[in-house]
């Protein structure tokens, strides 16, 4: 049996990804199980790869400097997708900052439609996502495919009320 510790802040995350750990002979700790001040992570990265690899980097240094707790540590992070729209325009990593602006849940809701609409209506989208696992500082594991993207979903330019 691992015990893994699953890099993240999101209360959230960690209680999905506890369910995932469910059927498994491994153990999963979340950073909310040390007593540690948690650091600002600064995702800055251009792909969901780059951010995990961040993320996980961060909580791992982290835990090794306040704690000296050198379990395997892994971070994800997805970036959103959307079928007919350049690469330029993709919102990627920053699904919720459009033009440098953080938008609200609403805003959102206005934005997306609006791309949907310019794109006839509804698009086919999907969340692509990545992973890092961090064993220790010189051995590293990324990955990011097809494989563990979302399913495709239809973003249109009407809502659902």
């Amino acid at each position: 049996m691992i015990t893994f510790i699953y890099g993240t802040g999101n209360e959230g995350k960690f209680l999905f990804m506890q369910e995932v750990f469910a059927p498994l002979e491994h153990t999963l700790l979340g950073m909310r199980d040390f007593s540690i001040s948690l650091p600002h992570v600064d995702e800055s990265g251009n792909s969901p790869l780059e951010n995990a690899r961040i993320k996980a980097l961060t909580y791992y240094q982290t835990l090794l400097e306040q704690r000296n707790i050198q379990y395997p540590l892994f971070s994800c992070d997805s970036g959103l997708y959307i079928e007919g729209l350049p690469e330029d325009e993709q919102p990627g990593v920053h699904v919720r900052r459009v033009h440098g602006k953080i938008l609200t849940d609403e805003e959102m809701v206005i934005y997306y439609s609006s791309v949907a609409k310019s794109l006839g209506g509804k698009a086919k989208a999907r969340y692509k996502n990545a992973i890092c696992l961090v064993v220790s500082a010189n051995e590293i594991y990324e990955y990011m495919d097809d494989d563990i993207a979302s399913a495709e979903f239809l973003l249109v330019s009407k809502p659902h009320p």
